[in-house]
């Protein structure tokens, strides 16, 4: 099931336009890829949200129920998701658009002035179309114990999905994941984005080795993802990690042909 025009035109509707998915070989920009967010002519944000190929993974992970020639893939329909940083709420409207049945829940500390008006703007935003996205102001770690417990939105409800995308630096994404470990079961998954692009490998293959978790980096992703996932994984997410986990050693080659073919023109 495919999201991506219900996300565009929520958008478009309150007069904003959000770009994604501009090929950097046509922009020489590799940030062109992720998700922008237009007013008129106004660019409005350097928070840019996921990138179409990263919408592509969540909707191949959370998509309808498909059917092999062999056995039915089970649609996974998580309950309780987790999203740290939410900026304008693209990644956040995304999972609610494909995770109705779930209670969304996004964190976000609101730090300038963009994103602290995007958080009430996106609970109404949500109230207006109907999905099932809270947005609470808040600074990880410490908001998350809070929303998972008590009276928070989450009190009571499975973490099965949490998506990391908050502030990027192995200290802090060390700190993100420490604060879901007491709430996660054999079949929580969390995404982990901009891994490879900030360099934040070594706090996440660390948290996935101290909890017995597989992680799988996302090579087919701009940002570079890893997913974390338990002994209880959903199928569909682990057929979505084989799709697009593709390898390092495929990225070597395509550099290496890339080379020789510049050293072929330079002849």
């Amino acid at each position: 099931m495919s999201v991506l025009m219900d996300l565009v035109l929520l958008y478009e509707r309150r007069g904003y336009h959000a770009a994604s998915g501009l090929d950097r070989e046509h922009t020489n920009d590799s940030l062109s890829e992720f998700t922008w967010l237009f007013q008129g002519d106004t660019q409005l944000t350097e928070h840019l949200g996921i990138a179409l190929k990263e919408l592509y993974f969540l909707e191949c992970a959370l998509g309808a129920p498909r059917r092999r020639a062999v056995m039915p893939v089970p649609h996974w329909m998580p309950q309780g998701v987790l999203v740290i940083g939410n900026s304008f709420g693209w990644s956040s409207f995304a999972l609610a658009l494909l995770c109705p049945q779930a209670q969304v829940v996004a964190i976000e500390i609101g730090a300038e002035p963009f994103t602290a008006q995007w958080i009430p703007r996106c609970n109404a935003i949500a109230q207006e179309e109907g999905l099932p996205l809270t947005v609470v102001q808040g600074a990880s770690p410490q908001a998350v114990a809070p929303v998972m417990t008590g009276d928070g939105p989450l009190a009571g409800v499975p973490l099965d999905l949490a998506l990391i995308d908050g502030h990027h630096t192995c200290a802090q994404v060390a700190q993100d994941l420490a604060a879901l470990a007491p709430f996660l079961h054999p079949g929580s998954v969390i995404l982990c984005h901009d891994v490879l692009a900030f360099g934040l490998m070594e706090p996440v293959a660390a948290f996935a080795c101290q909890h017995g978790l597989t992680a799988t980096t996302l090579w087919g992703t701009p940002s570079g993802m890893v997913v974390l996932s338990g002994t209880r994984a959903p199928l569909a997410v682990l057929e979505a990690c084989y799709a697009f986990g593709g390898s390092a050693r495929a990225g070597e080659t395509v550099a290496w042909l890339r080379d020789m073919a510049a050293i072929r023109a330079g002849k």
